[in-house]
């Protein structure tokens, strides 16, 4: 047998055992008393917290001095060694981390013990802290000796909480209902905590919940909650026979559909609302309103059905969510029940008024927003590009809440299409992305599909469609230009921010050339060449115009007169004429060369006065905004076209009777 005798000095034991063939090294040296710290360095006491049930725990045990260097251990209790630890060392101080990743209800008031030895044992130290712990209610239980509980009288309901440290807060609710503090008592017998509601319910509160909700207010979230369905009796005779000669308003309670929960209705669900009435005089109409104000009627095509005293939605849409309420009406006058807010959830769809067409210059820096509407509004974004030789994914964006903004740079043409934005929530993924066209920044496009209508013998419509895919990048305007053929002059230039122009007052017997094309600040489209007639027979020969107009014909025959007498002067110089001829051909050519008429592959050239009336059309509620004479003497078009006509059946007026080719 050994004999063992231990001395305690200063918290050091030294152990000494007779006929141990051990022996204490003669250079030993006893190590420093351990220091206990928290996370943050600082020294802790004997006793540590109060921690919050379920939190983390971390203390670093640190040992000075020591010959041998001293092993570092922690324990539990002082008798449960623990393992989950970090040990270093380092300029004569050892250390050891104990590392607890949760506090349990079961770590209240226990020892962590920190034990320093060296020399197998020979000299041991210790230093222990103790847990204190804030903990959660772990039991909540409703009782009532009343059951069931009948309407208008008083029930005494008890509910029971263990577990709490320090002792919890309890509240009681009816539904969204907080029940006043003035009819609840508290008693505090050992750890549990009982609380005794005294209720009045009503008829209305029948299947209603009532719940006791106990709560640590050291440690957020702790909640729990009992629930006690009322079953409550409505004594009908007895209440009818004491009120049945009173007359009044009505009662009216609105409520949700049973079997349905307000905080889970979600888009595409069917979702009912009741309005219980209690009322004498009998009811004689019930009417429903949304946001105060606004009725609701039976809508077949939305699936909204009025009926008796239900509000039925088929398939509920988001655009349903709102505020409800029913109104009952009897001889006594009109009541109005509680308000219902229904608050629909669903996947995000795109926002409002969002800017959609980007233009964009090569190499420039875009920021491209998106917004999108969801319920919870909790969302995730994802962005695509969609061009037309690729697609791929863009990973730079930035989000905040239901706003995200993707940065993007095109770089050549295969860069520019469509980027492509989707939100996610815990209802789902985006059923249709929100598309942002990217588009170069450069003239416009071209009208197109023109025609003209509403032909009379002196005026006409010209009309084109707009190109769709201009719309919104850069303000544009639309010129169009009238061209007299045989007398080769701009008769008209006029601007409108829609390509539709009323011509109206022009000389008839005349062939034209129209000339409508865009423009913005970019340059402008190709053109777009109509041919406009206005007959003969529509001319009595009288012109009712502000302006004076020379008729191309008269022109014509004094024209022909002259070269006649001119030709039969000269007929001996007939050389000279000729050679006269093609040197007038020639400067023809260099004059009218940015002023040319081509038909049917011929050029044709004549200077005529006149003027013409015209009207442009900017907005489909207001057509026509303004008619106007305009100066139209011959000016140099200020758009260099070659004017072509297919129709090669019609005859053209010349106003020599030459035609020159190219």
């Amino acid at each position: 047998m050994k004999v063992t005798a231990a001395l305690r000095t200063n918290g050091v034991e030294a152990i000494n055992e007779a006929n141990d063939a051990r022996r204490v090294r003669p250079d030993a040296v006893p190590p420093d008393t351990p220091i206990i710290r928290d996370r943050l360095g600082n020294k802790v006491g004997k006793v540590i917290g109060p921690h919050r049930e379920g939190e983390s725990l971390t203390l670093t045990c640190e040992v000075r001095g020591g010959i041998p260097e001293p092993t570092v251990t922690w324990w539990r209790n002082g008798t449960k060694q623990l393992h989950h630890t970090v040990d270093s060392s380092s300029l004569g101080v050892a250390r050891s981390t104990l590392e607890l990743p949760q506090l349990h209800r079961h770590d209240l008031n226990v020892s962590l013990v920190c034990k320093a030895s060296n020399h197998n044992e020979t000299y041991v130290v210790t230093t222990s802290v103790v847990i204190d712990l804030y903990l959660k209610p772990s039991m909540v239980r409703i009782r009532s000796k009343q059951r069931p509980l009948a309407a208008g009288l008083p029930a005494e309901i008890e509910c029971e909480t263990a577990g709490s440290r320090p002792a919890p807060v309890i509240t009681w609710w009816c539904g969204k209902a907080k029940i006043p503090t003035d009819n609840v008592k508290v008693m505090l017998i050992g750890n549990r905590v009982f609380s005794v509601v005294t209720y009045t319910p009503r008829k209305e509160d029948n299947e209603k919940r009532l719940r006791c909700v106990a709560e640590n207010p050291s440690i957020a979230g702790s909640f729990l909650e009992a629930t006690y369905s009322l079953d409550v009796h409505y004594m009908r005779v007895i209440l009818t026979a004491i009120f049945r000669n009173l007359a009044d308003k009505p009662i009216v309670t609105l409520q949700l559909g049973k079997r349905l929960r307000l905080e889970e209705i979600y888009e595409g669900q069917d979702v009912y609302l009741e309005c219980s009435i209690d009322a004498n005089p009998r009811v004689s109409e019930v009417t429903w309103r949304f946001e105060d104000s606004q009725e609701v009627h039976s809508d077949p095509a939305a699936k909204v059905i009025t009926s008796n005293q239900s509000l039925v939605f088929q398939a509920i849409q988001r655009l349903n969510a709102g505020r409800y309420t029913c109104v009952a009406t009897n001889s006594e006058g009109e009541s109005v029940s509680n308000e219902l807010h229904l608050r629909v959830k669903y996947s995000p769809v795109c926002g409002f008024h969002q800017r959609t067409v980007y233009p964009a210059a090569a190499h420039e820096m875009l920021q491209v927003s998106c917004d999108v509407d969801a319920h919870p509004s909790a969302v995730s974004f994802q962005w695509a590009f969609n061009g037309s030789l690729r697609r791929h994914e863009i990973q730079t964006f930035v989000s905040e809440g239901s706003h995200s903004v993707a940065s993007y740079v095109p770089r050549d043409r295969s860069d520019y299409g469509t980027l492509l934005c989707w939100a996610t929530n815990d209802i789902g993924r985006q059923r249709e992305p929100c598309r942002f066209q990217i588009m170069p920044i450069g003239p416009p496009k071209a009208p197109y599909n023109c025609t003209l209508s509403n032909q009379t013998e002196d005026a006409f419509l010209a009309e084109c469609l707009e190109d769709p895919s201009d719309g919104g990048v850069l303000r544009q305007l639309y010129n169009l230009e009238v061209h007299d053929i045989s007398c080769h002059r701009l008769l008209a230039n006029l601007s409108s921010e829609r390509p539709a122009f009323w011509v109206q007052d022009v000389p008839v017997g005349l062939n034209y050339v129209l000339v409508l094309y865009a423009v913005n600040e970019m340059g402008r489209s190709e053109p777009v060449l109509l041919r406009a007639d206005t007959p003969d027979r529509y001319w009595d020969g009288t012109l009712h115009h502000d302006g004076d107009w020379s008729s191309c014909e008269e022109s014509n025959s004094l024209i022909v007169t002259l070269i006649t007498v001119t030709f039969s002067a000269i007929s001996l110089l007939l050389l000279f004429v000729i050679l006269a001829r093609y040197r007038v051909k020639k400067q023809r050519l260099k004059a009218n060369i940015g002023n040319k008429v081509v038909q049917n592959g011929k050029a044709l050239s004549r200077s005529c006065d006149g003027s013409v009336s015209m009207t442009t059309f900017n907005s489909a509620e207001n057509h026509e905004l303004h008619s106007t004479a305009l100066d139209t003497s011959p000016v140099k078009p200020p758009l260099h076209v070659d004017y072509i006509t297919n129709d090669t059946n019609h005859t053209p007026y010349f106003c020599r009777q030459k035609i020159v080719d190219f």
